[in-house]
């Protein structure tokens, strides 16, 4: 779980390649924790996940 949030807020950050483990990352996908945009194909966090993770301190 550490691993994920840790994960979710480098994309939120921008930081999206300080993540390693892409099995990580497809499972935040899979999720919707993360998504994922056409066109240039970048990802974002999940608008409440953002919500939740600013109530938290986290970000």
């Amino acid at each position: 779980m550490a691993l994920a949030m840790r994960g979710s807020i480098n994309i939120y950050k921008g930081n999206e390649e300080l993540i390693e483990d892409k099995q990580m990352l497809l499972k935040m996908l899979q999720a919707s924790v993360v998504l994922e945009y056409n066109g240039k194909r970048w990802h974002n966090v999940h608008p409440l996940v953002v919500h939740f993770f600013k109530e938290q301190g986290l970000i």
